[in-house]
């Protein structure tokens, strides 16, 4: 492809996706469309005052497609592409339809746009995203002063307080503990031989046990390769490769001691590496896809749909009555962190940079408001 095809499409673009395929948890092999196109770039829409400095690199530089792709695509995560993709998008047919600027809008295509959305019914959740989704637009293209005024925010404001009645209360996830990783490593693992092991509980129970044991995220997980875990003789370290408080790769680590019962997690870590033959493949990925007849172990990430539907089908099998979501098991182990740990040390475990952070859990949790409400009458 020429230099100048690739050129053509820009940093604002790289909110557009393929429409999501439909999941089938038949299979565990099928492709995880929001890895893959979550990285696609479709145009440059620059500041004015860069456009000649594009102009001349592509002339100095025809075959740095790449290069320039890279350097002038934004520097939005794969997630906040996914997540402003709705509105940037319909924010854009709407300018082009009312004949307004873009991607440099003013104040008025906002309120325009309002106006529009307000009489499509759009809900609350549309609302949540606008405002930084279009702050994204601004800063792609160095709009200064901004168009998103107070004027604008007030109206914002106003309309979300107008929708927020008509709003089904947000159910939280349910917390997976520690006692319900025991029942089923003892119903899944203890008393069976290792071909008698079902490969999809265990891929099931590994994550659940390393998210618990490190507060970490699924997408911090599923980044995890056999490069990341090293054994010594009394724990396992854990090197993340990037989090949400990473943004830029510099690493954080965290620690599994090992414990002297039989629901040992750095004995569970090592039957895991064993059993699929991981030792000796340090590029390989730890939340791997497995052949759904022969568990023939496959270097592609598990998707998040397919990661919840195997452990809430683990979960329904042993008559656990929760409804699971990847968050289930951080968020027991934080909570209950909170309770049994300082601050610093809860701080340093969950690798978080604001000593608070951690006792947001807690503010939402429904037993830790039972215990605060029952003081009341002691």
């Amino acid at each position: 492809m020429a230099a100048d095809e690739n050129m053509s499409v820009s940093r604002l673009s790289a909110f557009r996706f393929k429409p999501k395929k439909a999941f089938t948890p038949d299979s565990d092999t099928a492709k995880n469309n929001s890895e893959h196109t979550a990285d696609k770039v479709v145009n440059f829409n620059l500041p004015p005052q860069e456009v000649p400095y594009l102009e001349k690199l592509k002339q100095l530089y025809p075959d740095s497609s790449q290069t320039l792709k890279i350097m002038y695509s934004g520097p939005f995560a794969p997630g906040t592409k996914k997540n402003y993709h709705y509105t940037i998008s319909k924010f854009e047919k709407f300018c082009a339809k009312q004949s307004l600027e873009y991607p440099v809008f003013s104040e008025w295509a906002v309120v325009h746009f309002i106006h529009d959305c307000l009489s499509n019914k759009e809900p609350i959740t549309f609302y949540n995203s606008l405002l930084p989704a279009l702050s994204a637009v601004e800063r792609s293209v160095r709009n200064e002063p901004s168009s998103i005024t107070t004027f604008v925010r007030y109206r914002i404001n106003r309309i979300k307080r107008s929708l927020a009645p008509l709003r089904n209360p947000t159910k939280k996830a349910a917390k997976v503990d520690f006692n319900h990783i025991k029942l089923l490593i003892e119903k899944e693992i203890f008393n069976k031989k290792q071909c008698e092991i079902d490969r999809f509980a265990l891929r099931s129970i590994f994550r659940m046990v390393i998210i618990f044991a490190t507060m970490c995220r699924y997408k911090d997980f599923n980044s995890l390769q056999v490069k990341h875990f090293t054994f010594e003789d009394n724990f396992v370290e854990i090197l993340f490769p990037t989090s949400k408080m990473d943004q830029f790769f510099e690493g954080t680590n965290s620690v599994i001691a090992k414990q002297s019962d039989e629901y040992c997690p750095v004995k569970l870590i090592r039957l895991y590496f064993e059993l699929f033959h991981l030792t000796n493949r340090p590029e390989h990925y730890v939340n791997f896809r497995l052949h759904p007849k022969s568990w023939r172990v496959q270097n592609l990430r598990l998707s998040y749909s397919n990661a919840v539907y195997y452990a809430q089908k683990l979960l329904d099998k042993h008559d656990i009555k929760l409804k699971y979501s990847e968050k289930s098991c951080k968020t027991a182990s934080v909570t209950k962190a909170t309770k049994i740990m300082t601050p610093q040390e809860l701080m340093v475990h969950g690798r978080w940079r604001n000593i608070n952070t951690a006792f947001h859990y807690n503010t939402t949790e429904k037993g830790y408001k039972v215990e605060v409400a029952d003081r009341l009458f002691k």
